[in-house]
């Protein structure tokens, strides 16, 4: 294998579509997928033991989501070069990951040429946003300015989104991997912070932030 091959941890749980981004990277012939992971758990555990030169990850996945598997890899290992692949409803996380330190956020209709684009860049250490990330990323400095919502914590926002979008907490629990007591401290914590009182509250802020 060449030097000069950029070795990739793949992340992303539905074996179809990560068989299908695989094919798309590796049209590029410095592009190398060496490694693949279902969730965020195991791409965790595979950073450590492959040491890929970068991770491409989804967010929304079992287990552990690709927002934690971003903040774990990077918080043992601060150099570490991550691109996220996201759907259009989930780039809400945009300014939170580059906050922590990812480096790319692309969405899955990207073309092969933008793609492998974003991976180059991304390698390079270079900050790489698609268009409809740039584009989130404006609108969520405008709206967010003075609503209280940046002192969430990430768990927070997912648990406001989730509420808003119709979840009850045994369903956001099932889907987050916690205890139904932990969802409900966590609403609590984030009603407090933001001054809101019910769930319709919280299900008219979301709206008003463009979360749902």
């Amino acid at each position: 294998m060449a030097q000069d091959t950029i070795n990739i941890l793949l992340v992303e749980d539905f074996e179809m579509v990560r068989s299908g981004l695989k094919k798309l990277l590796e049209e590029d012939s410095m592009i190398q997928v060496t490694a693949e992971a279902v969730n965020g758990k195991q791409a965790v555990e595979l950073y450590e033991e492959t040491r890929p030169d970068m991770v491409v990850m989804d967010i929304t996945m079992p287990v552990m989501d690709g927002l934690d598997a971003s903040k774990a890899i990077l918080k043992a290992h601060p150099d570490a070069k991550i691109l996220i692949l996201t759907m259009h409803d989930e780039k809400r996380f945009a300014a939170r990951l580059l906050r922590i330190g990812v480096l790319g956020y692309i969405t899955k209709k990207a073309d092969a040429d933008a793609l492998q684009a974003a991976v180059h860049s991304v390698y390079q250490r270079k900050n790489y946003l698609s268009d409809e990330a740039r584009d989130t990323l404006l609108r969520q400095m405008l709206r967010y300015n003075g609503t209280g919502i940046d002192r969430l914590s990430d768990r927070e926002v997912q648990i406001l989104t989730m509420i808003a979008r119709g979840k009850r907490p045994k369903e956001i629990a099932a889907d987050l991997g916690i205890s139904v007591k932990t969802v409900d401290n966590h609403r609590a914590h984030m009603m407090e912070k933001l001054g809101l009182d019910t769930n319709a509250d919280v299900v008219l802020f979301a709206k008003d932030q463009g979360l749902t």
